[in-house]
Parts: C-alpha cells; structure tokens; sequence
C-alpha cells in the first residue's frame, strides 16, 4: 500500500504541474484588457471623426446658405436701381427685404465664425485620436501577441507534462487505488498529501496521532478528516 502511495504521490507532482500550468494561462488577461482598451480607444476616436464631419456639414450648409442669401440680396438691390420697381409700396417693400436679407446674412456670416472655429478645434482634437490610435494599435497587437506567444509556451509545456504523467501513470499497477486519488483530486487541488509536523500537507489542520498511526500501521486507504485527501505517512512521523 505504501509504495502504491509514494507512487500516486510522485504521479501527483506531474497533476500540479499541469495544474500550476493552467492557473498561469488562465492568469493570461493582458491581451483581452488590451482588446478593451484598444476598442474604448477606437470608440472614441469615431466619436470625434463623427463630431469634425458633423461640423463641417454644418459649416458647408450655412455657407451655402449664406451664398444664396447673399444672391437674393443682391437681385433685390438690383431691382431697387434698374427701374423694374415702379411704385412706392414695391420699393418700400423691396428695402425691407434687402434689410432682413443682409440682417440673416450678418447672423449667417457669425455662425460661419463659430464654425470654423469649432472645426479648428474638431480638427486638432480628431489629429490627436488619430496619433493615439496609431499608438494604441500598435501596443494592442504586441501586447496580444507577446500573451499569444506565452500561451502557446504554455500549452506546449503542458502538452509534454501530460505525455510524462501518461507514461507514468501507466506504470500504477493499483487501479483502485488510482480510481480513487482522482476521485478526491476532483474535490480539491491534489489527491494525496504527506503528513508532515503532525499536520496534512495539503490543508494544514493538524492529524490525530490516531488517524496518523493508523495511516502508518494500515494496509488501507485513510483520508484526512478535514480536507479528505489520502494521507502519505513518512518515516519520520513514527
């Protein structure tokens, strides 16, 4: 019984290596963080490219605005000098309009102003989310890749670990005894534990000298009260 434990002991080195090996690609979160990243980063420079073309729809259409009313004033002058105005009431009526034409192409012409300066600053503020996302894209993709790289390391050393416990495993002539530190390895982080100092190896509580004396002197299986791993005696606990 004992050597088939210090065998389960020995094969059990190899499981937490594997488990060791999948608590550290697990731990890999790098590259979705910089995923999260990378896209708030993208987000907003879509944002500011939507708000620069925003401005500069509105900045072309008052201009155009601008131009038309200017045109219409312009013919409505020319109606007052070129004799086509015949009577009192048509040119009282034609100066009023020229003076709300030029009094909408004065508030047209200011709101040119604002907007050519909120286009400044759009423009400055869409130059900058392009140098950050030139930046963002390149951190992104290393650090994606360098976290690809270790993952793939990883899974390499894990894929070799698994060979050497199969090839290891193979040699356990207990099947029971196998059946049953996986079983308890299913409950918790390792099958089998020393008892060392008078306490489990894997959780720590101390083991009555009954429970240790009996895991000693017996031919059967004896499982830690408290964590309910097999229990390994060593020589040193006699």
């Amino acid at each position: 019984m004992k050597d088939g434990l210090f065998g389960l002991y020995a094969l059990q080195r190899f499981d937490l290596k594997i488990y060791e090996t999948d608590e550290k690609i697990k731990a890999l979160t790098a590259g979705e963080e910089a995923k999260k990243k990378y896209a708030a980063i993208k987000a907003k420079h879509a944002a500011i490219k939507a708000h620069l073309e925003s401005v500069e729809k509105e900045l072309r259409s008052n201009e155009e605005d601008v131009k038309a009313l200017s045109t219409k004033a312009e013919n409505a002058q020319k109606r007052v000098y070129d004799g086509s105005i015949t009577t009192p009431k048509e040119l009282a009526s034609a100066e009023k309009e020229i003076i709300y034409l030029k009094d909408c192409i004065e508030k047209g012409e200011n709101k040119i102003v604002e907007l050519m300066e909120a286009q400044s600053r759009a423009e400055t503020n869409f130059k900058a989310a392009e140098e950050l996302l030139v930046k963002a894209t390149k951190w992104a993709k290393a650090v994606i890749k360098k976290e690809n790289d270790e993952r793939e390391a990883l899974k390499a050393e894990r894929e070799k670990i698994l060979a050497e416990r199969a090839e290891y495993e193979a040699k356990v002539t207990d099947k029971a005894l196998l059946a049953k530190y996986k079983s308890v390895w299913k409950r918790c982080v390792g099958g089998i534990a020393k008892i060392e100092g008078g306490r489990c190896e894997g959780c720590k509580t101390a083991v009555a000298s009954f429970t240790a004396k009996e895991a000693l002197e017996s031919d059967h299986i004896v499982l830690c009260e408290n964590c309910g791993r097999i229990l390994l005696p060593v020589e040193e606990n006699k």
